[in-house]
């Protein structure tokens, strides 16, 4: 026997099996006629769409991406209605379609920020150096002028360890 959970989102009944296969309860349940009435709950296959990388299913006309309805799955207490700067689903690995929940995890606006593929660096004309800068707290942190393109992206990176850690 397979296993799932079932959780309500947006007044719709899931079940969800894993990160590929969730359904939802459709409205509307058959009965059989006659004395015998029963309800026969009929369950459907939702759809994936691929939006920008990331895997989304509708619910009640909303879009709503699929990492947020795993995590739901696995943490029923979630609000997956809050959508505060607090209450983001970063995905640990940055691919936006790997959805486990072991790639999951909740975090700030600024923690998702963090976890991406940013550069750190660019080319300053002025100074006819490669420039290394980093953000954090909405503060731009300069960290040097560099000779060689590979310096520039060494400081960025070391310094995205210091200033970019996720607790």
């Amino acid at each position: 026997m397979t296993e799932y959970i079932e959780f309500e989102v947006f007044g719709v009944m899931l079940r969800y099996y894993d990160e590929e296969r969730i359904e939802r309860l459709m409205t509307g349940r058959g009965t059989t006629s006659g004395a015998n009435k029963k309800n026969t709950a009929k369950w459907k296959t939702m759809t994936q769409t691929n939006m920008n990388g990331y895997k989304s299913i509708c619910i009640t006309d909303k879009n709503v991406r699929v990492h947020r309805v795993v995590f739901k799955a696995h943490n029923l207490s979630w609000d997956i209605t809050d959508n505060s700067k607090n209450n983001f689903i970063d995905h640990i690995d940055m691919v936006r379609s790997n959805n486990k929940i072991e790639n999951l995890r909740i975090a700030t606006n600024q923690q998702n920020l963090f976890n991406t593929d940013a550069k750190g660096y660019c080319f300053h004309k002025g100074e006819n150096k490669y420039q290394a800068r980093i953000m954090r707290d909405s503060k731009m942190i300069h960290l040097g002028y560099f000779t060689k393109e590979a310096d520039a992206h060494e400081a960025y990176l070391n310094a995205k360890l210091i200033y970019h850690k996720l607790v």
